[in-house]
């Protein structure tokens, strides 16, 4: 359902007066989620950076339940499925229409496909900070 939030659970690792260190212990259902690779879980350890005015009453060992803001899934979709299958439409048919062939046209557009893939990997650091876990009470 695009309007669920999944909720993980973890345990606090450090905390600070505004941001805790999360070890997600239930990773289990980001395999089939769209934002994995942007937000944090790709990690090999699964630990997150969670910031909250309230972090400050964690210690380690505590339990929590922390997600990722609905418009942050909505986004992730958008940039790692949406965004590609158009990009390979759009320069798949404008190659073929400016006349070249079939095959050109599929080289082109797999091509931008790739190069669109590889901008979003370099931008991945500034995608991250747009990612921003919150606490759940």
């Amino acid at each position: 359902d695009m309007n669920t939030t999944t909720i993980h659970h973890g345990i606090v690792l450090s905390s600070s007066t505004d941001t805790l260190t999360v070890k997600l212990t239930d990773t289990d259902s980001c395999d089939t989620c769209a934002a994995r690779a942007l937000c944090h879980t790709d990690n090999s350890d699964g630990k997150v950076t969670v910031t909250s005015p309230n972090a400050g009453k964690y210690q380690a060992g505590d339990h929590v339940k922390v997600r990722i803001a609905h418009s942050a899934q909505s986004a992730a979709i958008w940039l790692t499925i949406a965004v590609p299958c158009t990009v390979l439409l759009v320069v798949t048919g404008a190659v073929f229409v400016f006349g070249r062939s079939q095959g050109w046209a599929a080289l082109a557009g797999i091509g931008s496909v790739g190069l669109y893939y590889a901008i979003l990997y370099a931008a991945r650091g500034h995608l991250r900070r747009l990612w921003k876990w919150e606490l759940v009470d």
